[in-house]
């Protein structure tokens, strides 16, 4: 054992004397804690096996390795060091521990650590420096998610400002013994997978405690569970799909909620989304639904974003934002850049010349703009002795247009070899495996994996994923687009397709990967195939009830079709799938009658001819049936709704049929043939059976027997047989309400709200349409927020409220025919002359 002082950083390492020191201070230390840190000091820089560690410490006892680690765990605490980030031990997975800082001896120790310090110390600026006042708001909000006040903040700033940094500094400072779960947006087409970071975090938190967690979802939140598969047992998978196909996303949401509040009864929660300016619509709908709660529960939800990849687009993100901050539901923690002032306090503790401290202050500001992660990467330049004296680095060192030269710099340092794996990395993603990136190389996986641990060790570009061995990821965003643009055109093709190919080869369900793996063989050109997964990825979208991602997907889809695909083929199969289920997501959000459905359906109708294929023809054709007739084009719609039913009939498509019974009942009756409206929706119901055709909202975006009960309940209310009517009427709302699909809800609270008009009960029309337009504002469907607004505009001229109740109906009206629909046009003009009348403007209402 040495008898000499050793000094790292601000710490000074007295071997003889058993002691720790922090700034003069001593840091407590238990005596095996001790022995491990001196034994580990003295043999810095080389790894130190386990074994090795175990026998110079505890001797030839046996001890177990989880004591072994329990002791580098209380070690790291007292230097305030990361497993993640290590500045000073630094676990080698499987093998041992490294001292890793570079360390000073003798009595002058203390002065030329202290003036060294810098360097290293400045690794942590963006957790350290200037953001106090951002940590204490983070305390006081934690403060009141544990007296029961749930709290949703959001970290802003640009990127390397040090959001990431913060977020984990304020999770490692916190003494709450919190259960924590992250989740990270990723930037993909437009907007991710519904619920793509919440998942994540989901999936989080269940490792650290699966068998509670895991029970807790089956018992409150099956639908989320159904999205975490590997966490089910043999027997649940079918139930689970059966959950799967009920799911609605008002469902999502409850379930959520409770599973959160329950999770955070027995220990405070912590959930952490980060980039949310990548974040996917349900998501925004999830955070923007837990605000609103007005439970008691000990949960703080903190989220991260660029403000300027949100506000300076239409971002869906940016009007969520505005909503809960007009209402106080949300706290918003804006980073700024580090001032010359704060800088330079930093610099002052840990270099002794007070000239110095200032003109290094001075000189990182300057070059850098106070952005802490530029910071830094400067201060690692200097360190690796770009220049001579630092202070001459600091103000040579050349950051035009921030960080690309002194990335350019750090990238050409490396041979060949390294490079090639970073650029393949690159290609993955922000984090990545050594397996799949050798497997894109078409290189040895050892070597490989070598290669990575060197360049996490000397943390150039990269570090290792805790936990997950093998696995490693871009110490920061620009390294990432710094590797991926450095690759020529024709080698970033064939490095994607080769990566997408192996995680097409791997275990996991195609669905889970769909979005990846389409833009892995777009971008490696291989257009059939990232089509496929487009069209894969919009349906998963679609059974989520995530309606507004799925069209963005598909316009994607369509656009590669038409730009790559044209003559191929696959172009008519693909052409008929995707622009049949695009106008049917167009026609739930926008309408069924708005203008771009009739070139949508034409050019579908023309693809599905060259396949003959009766299947994907009946869907066609049910879409065409529904944009004529809300547009009152009865003649039209019927001969559709026959051609549908001879068609399923001659081919024996039972889902086809059930369809096709609908649309010629609800044509009939609109045409006044009542006795054929009233047998084509009883046909309809006698096909339809709950256990086989449940999901059938996936092929017509509504649920047939739902609809078919509409359409009997008005057939006998106009027949003169309004009890057994509204008997109808509420056996559809439970069926939609059971199955959980919005739209088929939608239609089923709509139908009530009618009758309620029709038995002129104002108040109980104002409920239903409350109901309703919470529902379509949720998902977005115009068609239902225009009626519920017209209904609600009528019931509130009734109870005294005439000019409000005018003012409402006319914007439903205006609403109404942005749809594009005629659809019972005349009912809503005779609602607005009631509502004229009322309010004593006869001329207007006539």
């Amino acid at each position: 054992m040495s008898n000499q002082m050793l000094a790292f950083d601000y710490f000074q390492l007295d071997p003889a004397g058993a002691r720790l020191l922090k700034y003069g201070d001593r840091v407590a230390l238990p005596p095996k804690a001790m022995a491990a840190l001196v034994y580990l000091v003295e043999n810095r820089g080389r790894l130190v096996g386990k074994d090795e560690l175990l026998d110079a410490v505890w001797g030839h006892r046996f001890v177990s390795q989880s004591v072994l680690k329990n002791t580098i765990a209380t070690l790291r605490q007292a230097l305030d060091d990361e497993s993640k980030n290590p500045l000073y031990i630094e676990t080698v997975h499987r093998l041992g521990y490294r001292f890793i800082a570079a360390v000073n001896t003798g009595t002058t120790a203390a002065t030329e650590s202290a003036k060294m310090a810098a360097v290293p110390i400045l690794a942590g600026l963006s957790r350290l420096i200037g953001r106090e006042k951002p940590l204490a708001e983070l305390g006081n909000l934690t403060k009141k998610a544990l007296a029961g006040q749930p709290q949703l903040a959001f970290i802003t700033g640009e990127p390397g400002i040090g959001k990431t940094a913060l977020i984990e500094t304020f999770l490692q400072s916190s003494a709450l013994p919190a259960l924590t779960g992250r989740g990270q947006c990723i930037e993909q087409y437009g907007q991710s997978e519904p619920y793509l970071p919440v998942l994540e975090a989901l999936n989080d938190l269940v490792r650290q405690d699966e068998a509670r967690l895991s029970k807790l979802l089956s018992q409150v939140a099956p639908t989320w569970l159904a999205q975490l598969p590997w966490y089910l047992n043999q027997t649940e998978p079918m139930a689970m799909q059966q959950v799967l196909a009920g799911a609605s996303q008002l469902r999502m949401l409850r379930e959520f909620g409770e599973l959160i509040d329950r999770c955070a009864a027995d220990r405070p929660l912590i959930l952490v989304l980060e980039d949310l300016h990548w974040s996917d619509h349900a998501t925004q709908n999830l955070l923007a639904y837990l605000a609103r709660r007005k439970q008691i529960a000990r949960w703080l939800i903190l989220g991260s974003y660029r403000p300027e990849d949100v506000m300076l687009v239409d971002h869906d993100l940016k009007h969520v934002l505005r909503d809960l901050q007009i209402q106080g539901l949300c706290t918003e923690i804006p980073l700024e850049p580090l001032s010359e002032a704060a800088i330079g306090a930093y610099l002052s503790t840990h270099v002794k010349d007070p000239d110095r401290a200032a003109n290094w202050a001075r000189a990182l500001h300057r070059k850098t703009g106070g952005l802490p992660f530029f910071l830094m990467q400067l201060i690692e330049t200097v360190q690796a002795g770009r220049a001579p004296e630092e202070d001459v680095a600091i103000q040579t060192a050349a950051l035009p247009e921030s960080m690309q030269q002194l990335l350019a710099y750090q990238f050409d340092r490396l041979s060949d070899g390294y490079r090639l794996i970073l650029q393949a990395a690159s290609v993955v993603g922000m984090t990545f495996s050594a397996e799949t990136v050798a497997t894109a190389l078409a290189l040895d996986w050892v070597e490989v994996e070598t290669r990575c641990e060197n360049l996490a060790r000397s943390r150039h570009f990269i570090e290792p994923v805790t936990d997950i061995p093998g696995h490693y990821g871009f110490r920061h965003a620009f390294y990432q687009k710094f590797a991926y643009q450095h690759i020529s055109p024709l080698q970033r093709a064939g490095l994607h397709f080769h990566v997408g190919e192996w995680l097409e080869s791997s275990r996991k369900r195609p669905e889970e990967l769909a979005t990846e793996l389409a833009l892995h063989f777009e971008r490696g050109r291989h257009w059939e195939k990232a089509v496929k997964y487009l069209q894969l990825a919009a349906n998963t979208a679609v059974a989520r009830h995530a309606l507004h991602e799925a069209a963005q997907l598909l316009r994607h889809g369509l656009a590669l079709l038409e730009d790559k695909l044209t003559g191929s083929p696959e172009y008519a199969r693909y052409g008929t799938d995707l622009n049949t289920l695009y106008a049917m997501i167009l026609q739930a959000i926008q309408g069924y009658g708005v203008d771009a459905l009739e070139v949508i359906y034409r050019r579908a109708l023309e693809s599905v001819d060259r396949l003959g294929d009766t299947p994907r023809l009946l869907r066609v054709l049910w879409g065409v049936w529904a944009f004529h007739y809300v547009r009152s084009k009865l003649d039209l719609s019927l001969d559709y709704a026959r051609q549908m039913q001879a068609e399923a009939e001659q081919a024996g498509d039972m889902a086809g049929l059930i369809g096709a019974h609908f649309a010629l009942g609800t044509t009939h009756m609109n045409r006044g043939e009542l006795d054929l409206a009233l047998a084509h929706a009883r046909q309809c119901l006698a096909l339809y059976e709950p256990n086989s055709h449940g999901a059938l909202f996936r092929l017509y975006t509504q649920d047939p027997a739902v609809c078919a009960r509409y359409c009997l309940g008005l057939v006998l209310w106009l027949k003169g047989f309004p009890e057994q009517a509204m008997t109808v009427f509420d056996d559809a709302l439970a069926l939609a309400e059971n199955l959980g699909h919005p739209f088929s809800l939608a239609i089923a609270l709509s139908a009530m709200a009618w009758r309620h008009v029709d038995r002129r009960e104002p108040s109980s029309v104002l409920e239903r349409c409350e109901a309703l337009e919470r529902l379509a504002e949720e998902h977005g469907f115009l068609l239902w927020q225009a009626m519920a607004a017209i209904m609600r505009g009528w019931a509130s001229a009734m109870l005294g409220q005439a000019e409000e109740g005018i003012l409402r109906i006319q914007q439903g009206l205006a609403t109404w025919r942005a749809t594009g629909s005629r659809w019972i046009a005349p009912r809503y003009l005779t609602l607005l002359a009631e509502a004229y009348g009322q309010a004593g403007r006869i001329e207007e209402g006539l």
